[in-house]
């Protein structure tokens, strides 16, 4: 009898554990599945910049062009060739990216379950794992973006769980298999190797807890791990030397980084910290503050101490990972999720335990905190309902990214498709190298963003005359000239590259296209021969450019829009007028932020070879003078024989926000080989406001 009655009890123990561990196994299904249907319905998102960026870059190496030859920034290539795995097997198409992506933030869910399990219990995991499924695709740290935060969790997690496994089984290929995996989150991004670091200070906490410590197991161990780690990094030189492109390679990742790393103040990065937390914790705040509870709980009660040391380390180091340059952008807080999402496990499972044995009974009191995570959960998700359930992709871009052309990109990208053969080169000016991966075109420079040549460091100029030549010597069929108001100019950029633009697009190409984003209302697209009356009226608006011979004045008279952000305004003295200046205006537009003047000038008498032509203007109060971009003007000459007149053409545009509101009077000073110089006011008067 008493043994059947310790089978009995015993197969209802086992039956019992079986059943609650299904339990959580299908939670887990449950959670997997949420997200896979949220998911689906941003296949479609578009892509922003850094996805853009990652795409174009895994487009090329699906070529078989290496990083860094053609296309280059400060990134390590991992994401890219994480991307370019993606497309390979999901196809080089947005939703192929963003499917590829989905299969990587499930992994990292299930992972997320397995750590916290590992670590806690299965109780405490599902809960982590719901808290990083949840995060992870929140809007607040741009979750529905494929970016390399995600795929630095993704090797650091499996090198977490490769770490407690080698502190258990004591071999050494298990401590080298975490370390490669952590390598390999490094090369993903550069903070990855905090992750590094946190596991090389957790396994020599654990080495120093026995006494007395064993030095070569101490070197072994180490050394063994420090190997792991640094084999992607080293492999990923030796393969860029054999490509031949080392040298930029090391610039761009180390000269320049180290220029970008350290261009923003620690004062101003305190307060650009605090408003990124506000924003990140955004919608589901109250999870954040669970997770909070947690790490004070695991300070001030006893758990054990490898559980506090490994959380409390991970912590301290996923913090860290977000310091680097000081500039905090949302989606740096991914790497900040797994140890929230321990915390909140953590947190909710030692609540349990308290109403286990004060209030409840244990069943109960597991239900009970079950429901009230849900319930958190759901007004976080009722307060986001829109982004989860209703808005569609391109209403959440734009209200996450406001006027960013990123919807309007795939557009573009398909009309230069349709324009464009196969071997020919683009050129984007701008910050959108997005536009490459849709138009599926190489560009023609190395440089996909303005950004670093608007930074004030040594590299701006040298970085600019890199890009003229790059893009002159592949004569590009086609330039997108973008957004003035993203280009990012500082107070102390150079501005060099904009009056090359300007001189090298209105002696070479025609403009064929418009896309002009107007706050609150829809995009509008005007093709060929569309722009030919069309004048935008915003900052937002973007330039299409084709390689034309045909010199037609009458091709360029949306130019004047690439001068919008450059400053025009010199200082020069003016002579006394002298009145002996011809100058016909052949289109004064005022828009919502310029001036554009076009037409042509010439000293009377003599030819426009050698000259420099300056807008003039005069108020009661106030005295500017423009500087132009010279138009080629053949027509004038054949006019007007026998004098060459080719150069008498200009235009010019002056930012609003750089003149006094007033009545100004037009006039026009001309330059003529540095000596003889002539100046006249027309009639012509503006008023600007």
């Amino acid at each position: 009898m008493l043994c059947f009655n310790i089978f009995a009890s015993t197969m209802k123990s086992t039956i019992f554990y079986f059943t609650r561990s299904r339990i959580y196994w299908i939670l887990l299904v449950l959670i997997l599945l949420s997200v896979t249907l949220l998911r689906l319905r941003l296949l479609n998102f578009p892509l922003e910049r850094d996805e853009g960026e990652f795409a174009y870059m895994g487009q090329l190496i699906l070529q078989g062009i290496p990083p860094y030859s053609e296309a280059a920034n400060m990134k390590l290539p991992g994401t890219y060739y994480m991307y370019a795995l993606m497309m390979a097997i999901f196809g080089q198409s947005t939703a192929g990216i963003h499917f590829g992506f989905l299969m990587v933030n499930l992994a990292n869910i299930v992972l997320m379950y397995q750590l916290s399990r590992k670590l806690l219990n299965s109780y405490s995991a599902i809960f982590a794992a719901a808290t990083y499924a949840i995060l992870s695709y929140n809007h607040s740290v741009l979750g529905f973006a494929a970016h390399a935060t995600h795929f630095v969790v993704l090797a650091a997690l499996g090198g977490f769980l490769l770490l407690l496994k080698g502190l258990e089984n004591n071999r050494l290929p298990t401590f080298f298999w975490s370390g490669f995996l952590l390598g390999i989150a490094f090369i993903m991004k550069q903070p990855g190797l905090f992750f590094i670091l946190f596991a090389l200070a957790y396994i020599n906490w654990n080495l120093f807890q026995n006494k007395p410590l064993k030095q070569g197991r101490f070197l072994k161990v180490n050394g063994t791990f420090i190997v792991g780690s640094i084999i992607p990094f080293a492999f990923i030189l030796l393969y860029l030397s054999i490509a031949g492109v080392y040298d930029k390679f090391s610039f761009w990742v180390f000269e320049y980084a180290l220029k970008y790393g350290s261009a923003t103040d620690f004062s101003y990065a305190l307060k650009t910290l605090a408003g990124a937390i506000i924003y990140v914790t955004d919608g589901f705040l109250l999870l954040w503050i669970i997770a909070l509870a947690g790490l004070l709980l695991l300070l001030l009660d006893k758990f054990s101490r490898k559980l506090k040391i490994f959380i409390l380390l991970l912590f301290i180091f996923s913090f860290i990972s977000l310091f680097p340059g000081y500039y905090f952008r949302p989606h740096y807080f991914v790497m900040l999720l797994p140890t929230v999402a321990l915390l909140v496990g953590l947190s909710l499972s030692y609540c349990t335990e308290i109403m286990r044995q004060k209030f409840i009974l244990p069943q109960i009191s597991s239900v009970f905190t079950g429901i009230l995570y849900l319930g958190i959960v759901m007004i976080g998700v009722f307060a986001e309902k829109d982004y989860f359930f209703m808005a569609d992709n391109n209403t959440i871009s734009r209200k996450v990214y406001e006027l960013a052309p990123f919807p309007e990109s795939i557009e573009i990208g398909k009309f230069i498709n349709s324009r464009t053969n196969e071997d020919d080169k683009i050129f984007v000016f701008g910050n959108e190298p997005q536009i490459y991966f849709h138009a599926n075109r190489h560009s023609a420079t190395s440089y996909m963003y303005l950004y670093p040549l608007m930074e004030t460091h040594d590299y701006n100029l040298k970085m600019q005359k890199e890009m003229i030549r790059e893009v002159e010597a592949a004569s590009p069929e086609i330039i997108v000239v973008t957004q003035p108001i993203s280009w990012n100019i500082l107070p102390g950029s150079e501005k060099y590259i904009f009056n090359w633009l300007n001189n090298y697009t209105l002696n070479n190409y025609k403009l064929i296209g418009i896309v002009d984003l107007l706050p609150g209302k829809e995009t509008i697209f005007k093709w060929d021969d569309e722009t030919t009356n069309y004048a935008p009226d915003s900052n937002y608006s973007m330039l299409i450019l084709q390689k034309s011979p045909d010199k037609d004045f009458n091709n360029k008279s949306h130019y004047g829009l690439l001068n919008l952000y450059s400053s025009n305004i010199v200082d020069l003295i003016l002579p006394v007028p002298t009145n002996n200046i011809t100058a016909i205006i052949d289109r004064l537009q005022p828009t919502a932020n310029a001036l554009q003047i076009e037409g042509r000038a010439i000293i009377v008498g003599y030819d426009a070879e050698n000259t420099n032509i300056y807008v003039c203007f005069k108020s009661d109060k106030n005295q500017y003078v423009i500087k132009t971009t010279r138009i080629k003007r053949p027509d004038v000459t054949s006019a007007h024989p026998p004098l060459n007149l080719d150069d008498s053409g200009f235009s010019a545009v002056v930012n609003k926000g750089e003149l006094q509101s007033g009545v100004y009077q037009i006039g026009f000073y001309i330059i003529k080989n540095d000596t003889n110089k002539a100046l006249q006011f027309t009639d012509f008067k503006i008023n600007v406001q």
